[in-house]
């Protein structure tokens, strides 16, 4: 990958695992005031830029804190943006306008899926417009994009919206494929190496080739078997594909072959789910953070005075960094041991990245962007 920390789960499988080892102190390196309330993962380029949106702003500093540029948006943006290789970043607002912005912040393509989008999304069963009505013309359908963006090598991005569409979008913001399920939740994508997409419809799990055709989805559910319905990460190394289910499940495994291999007991996962090298998981349930092995093994859970919403990062010895709603941001070890806290002085919803440099980025409710240094 070009990019340090180009998307919110780090690569387009949304791991959320760092290449190198965060901060073994609570040292604060600086802080900048965004004036908004940051909720969403700050990006880090190559050369260390960091990206933080804020509730409608993009705010780009260099790695000593400094302002570059900035750019306000007319509405809010919900979920989280990808670098392209050229420092474009790539990023939804709250009516599912995917928008790419050129380093230096002019906006260099948009693309409107109530637009351009064939397909016709429906809501229990019905039509939200008639199939014949022109594209100019439709009215603005409640589309967005949970999952993020994920840019993949060749800076095409994928995205899948809550109406039940997955689509790819080449460079030029061009539609290569689009694909719907009725009944999508829109949890993911997560793609694989080989370009397979993986994501969640009608309660199951789906694969899709690269061009978008369907490849599999995982059997089906009732409702007391726990439905699929995300989050969904993907764990390239090991072929393996984790996903939230309802009660009574919480998590389950299945191997990019479509094949169910486990199903655990420790709740519904309530931010995405993340997977360290050898395949452990972490994920947050209410007031708890759990890690389970690669077998399903339940390794530990560390009870919290309030409850983990953002993504949980691991570095690269197996060390876990997050945010809590009560404003502290804590390490814990592999065995889920507290290393150190800090009071970030608001909560957050914001995932931690990680830099080359071992450098953390976590912004918080309040609008504070921190960094905290690494060893």
């Amino acid at each position: 990958m070009k990019h340090q920390w180009p998307m919110m789960g780090r690569t387009p499988s949304q791991e959320f695992r760092a290449v190198s080892r965060g901060p073994e102190h609570a040292h604060v390196l600086w802080v900048f005031e965004l004036g908004q309330k940051a909720y969403l993962t700050p990006l880090i380029a190559q050369d260390g830029t960091v990206f933080a949106a804020t509730a409608s702003s993009l705010v780009v500093l260099d790695p000593n804190g400094a302002p570059q540029w900035s750019r306000q948006f007319d509405l809010k943006l919900l979920s989280g943006g990808s670098l392209l290789s050229d420092k474009s970043l790539v990023i939804a607002d709250s009516d599912g306008v995917v928008h790419c912005v050129s380093p230096g912040g002019a906006e260099r393509w948009v693309f409107d899926p109530c637009r351009t989008c064939l397909t016709m999304p429906t809501t229990m069963g019905m039509p939200l417009f008639p199939a014949n009505m022109p594209a100019a013309e439709r009215p603005r359908a409640p589309a967005h994009w949970p999952g993020g963006v994920t840019a993949l090598d060749d800076d095409s991005v994928v995205l899948c919206d809550g109406l039940g569409r997955t689509i790819a979008l080449d460079r030029d913001g061009r539609l290569l494929w689009e694909h719907y399920m009725e009944g999508a939740l829109g949890a993911g994508p997560c793609v694989h190496e080989d370009g397979t997409v993986y994501g969640i419809a009608r309660g199951k799990l789906v694969a899709r080739v690269p061009d978008g055709t369907e490849a599999w989805e995982s059997q089906g559910r009732t409702i007391l078997e726990g439905l699929v319905n995300g989050p969904i990460s993907l764990w390239s190394k090991g072929n393996v594909v984790y996903a939230g289910a309802g009660y009574p499940s919480g998590l389950l495994a299945v191997s990019t072959a479509g094949d169910e291999l486990w199903r655990s007991q420790l709740g519904q996962p309530l931010g995405p789910i993340s997977v360290a090298e050898d395949g452990r998981t972490a994920y947050s349930t209410v007031g708890r953070v759990n890690s389970v092995g690669p077998d399903g093994t339940h390794l530990w859970t560390r009870r919290l005075y309030s409850t983990v919403c953002g993504p949980l990062t691991f570095d690269a010895r197996g060390w876990l960094y997050f945010g809590t709603g009560d404003g502290v941001l804590l390490c814990v070890n592999e065995s889920g041991d507290v290393v150190w806290s800090h009071d970030l002085g608001a909560p957050t919803l914001s995932g931690t990245s990680i830099g080359s440099d071992g450098r953390l980025y976590i912004g918080t409710m309040r609008g504070s962007l921190f960094c905290m240094a690494g060893d």
